[in-house]
């Protein structure tokens, strides 16, 4: 029997450069937030286009660089400081399903 969903949560530390996130799954939703500063929360919902997420954060214009792409195995950030400042620690919440 297939299972329902898949969760995981974890975290990881902002670099300024792509990053790559492995979890063993494909999220279809997957949240982020900066854990240090607690100004940024980061949403990405399976459907959405590639390289592109939600980011709520104090007044601040859309930021290409804070893109999210979901692969098979996980996700990838793009280099803004939103959801992958240099030095910071950044928490997220995965979840999948089939």
């Amino acid at each position: 029997m297939p299972k329902a969903f898949e969760c995981s949560s974890g975290s990881y530390e902002g670099t300024g450069a792509a990053l790559v996130v492995t979890l063993g799954f494909k999220p279809n939703l997957l949240m982020i937030f900066n854990q240090e500063d607690g100004d940024t929360l980061g949403v990405f919902i399976d459907g959405m286009t590639d390289d592109t997420a939600c980011v709520v954060t104090t007044a601040v214009a859309q930021d290409a660089a804070d893109a999210i792409t979901l692969s098979a195995t996980g996700f990838a950030l793009g280099t803004g400081a939103e959801l992958n400042e240099s030095g910071k620690t950044f928490k997220y919440v995965a979840i999948g399903g089939n």
